[in-house]
């Protein structure tokens, strides 16, 4: 069952709890069509306000284990969404897992990548990165673990890094993420949308109505 938690509105954020972007870090921007490409390491997390989160055991013939996942207003509140992912496979499992995927990450939105292995609100430490990611055209944001540089699949018993998706939508729906170990396994995640006309239109007047508190603070 989805236990999904809005918290719009609230200050609470990633950012209080004193996580940061790592100061020479740099995104991995992935076009539709693009990849693999080496996903780069922050050491904390980006930081925002958790707007909703989701996680839960998964159980399949071959292994078992734990999703998280959550929707974020970036830093720069209202100009983006983070989607985060992770997985931990149970150490009793039989199979390794080679790949987190996300949809739907249409051509509209931009997509930068990061992880970090940093602990963090529902996330843990990470102990196992990913080697690549890589965008497919019809919106799929993936991230491959795989047996090169020292980097391996997410074995039994290791949690995979929080992989970061930034995007510059503004919205956010129900979407899922898969993940694989040669057959996939869904679950309920989050995806960017266009927001809907009477979305924007009462995001315009709440903007127009914070303008006006603004003005009348100033005189």
């Amino acid at each position: 069952m989805i236990n999904i938690f809005k918290e719009k509105g609230l200050a609470i954020a990633i950012a209080a709890a004193g996580l940061g972007f790592a100061a020479s870090a740099h995104a991995t921007v992935l076009l539709p069509g693009t990849g693999p490409l080496p996903v780069d390491i922050l050491a904390s997390a980006p930081g925002g306000a958790v707007l909703a989160t989701n996680s839960g055991p998964i159980a399949t013939p071959h292994w078992s284990g734990t999703f998280r996942t959550a929707v974020v207003d970036g830093p720069e509140p209202g100009t983006n969404l983070d989607f985060y992912y992770q997985v931990t496979n149970n150490a009793n499992s039989t199979d390794s897992l080679g790949r987190i995927s996300a949809a739907d990450f249409l051509s509209q939105f931009t997509t930068d990548v990061y992880q970090t292995a940093a602990a963090f609100g529902i996330f843990i430490a990470g102990t196992q990165w990913a080697t690549v990611g890589d965008r497919g055209l019809i919106g799929t944001v993936g991230f491959d673990f795989l047996p090169l540089d020292g980097a391996g699949k997410i074995d039994p018993g290791e949690t995979s890094y929080t992989m970061i998706i930034r995007t510059n939508a503004t919205a956010y729906a129900p979407g899922f993420m898969a993940i694989s170990d040669g057959t996939a396994t869904y679950v309920n995640a989050f995806q960017p949308v266009v927001p809907e006309p009477g979305t924007l239109a009462l995001l315009g007047s709440g903007l127009l109505a914070l303008g006006g508190v603004a003005r009348r603070r100033t005189k």
